[in-house]
């Protein structure tokens, strides 16, 4: 298999156990990893300019730690690609800009998928489904959700969005419990998605659920 190489690194660092990364590269796992850190978390990312490359592999928790990856704030320009995260109270905990999520899964969260809450960040053909409260979390500003699968959520929303000017885009959202889709934020858009199936928990569930103001449902199948 041939893989890219992060343009400001060409040098590989391989991943064999839980540990933080301090320095920009490119970083690959060698196998899958258990449990956590002292701190709670897996992987934990506190540089900017970093490419975290599962190669397939998993992260889970063992029934130990918080978070599977945790990207700190101010670590910007992070790319997690081609991983599987599974079974912590949160999977992935982004608090940081400009992270990019792509061809991963993340799955059957204790409490939660995905919590986003930096702004500029994305989740790009991905799997976020069968986590307990909300498969993602979306608080910050101008993130994204495209070309992605969010399904399964056992007791409440598959997006749960209070920041603005966020997207879901080309994506599926289906089979969550209560809200596919919960927007309480402002000017967020839904374009081109398939968000039905929803609200099977409830005898008030929707498809789409929308407080805030100026948010649009463009091209969509919402039912």
């Amino acid at each position: 298999q041939v893989r890219a190489r992060a343009p400001q690194d060409p040098d590989v660092t391989y991943i064999t156990g839980c540990t933080n990364i301090t320095k920009p590269g490119y970083y690959v796992l060698s196998s899958n990893l258990t449990g956590a850190l002292v701190s709670g978390y897996c992987i934990g990312v506190f540089a900017s300019d970093v490419v975290i490359n599962g190669d397939g592999h998993w992260v889970v928790s063992n029934y130990v730690g918080y978070s599977g990856i945790y990207v700190g704030p101010g670590s910007t320009n992070v790319t997690i690609e081609d991983i599987y995260v599974a079974v912590y109270i949160v999977n992935v905990l982004v608090n940081s800009s400009g992270v990019r999520i792509v061809n991963s899964s993340i799955i059957y969260g204790y409490y939660y998928g995905l919590i986003v809450t930096g702004n500029d960040d994305s989740i790009v053909n991905s799997n976020v489904s069968a986590n307990y409260y909300f498969d993602i979390t979306i608080i910050g500003n101008d993130d994204s959700v495209v070309n992605s699968i969010v399904s399964y959520s056992s007791s409440m929303y598959g997006i749960n969005i209070t920041g603005n000017n966020d997207s879901i885009v080309n994506s599926t959202v289906v089979d969550n419990c209560e809200y596919g889709i919960n927007v309480l934020g402002n000017n967020d858009s839904i374009v081109n998605s398939n968000v039905s199936g929803n609200g099977y928990g409830f005898i008030n569930g929707f498809g789409i659920n929308v407080t805030g103001s100026y948010d649009s449902v463009v091209d969509s199948i919402v039912s």
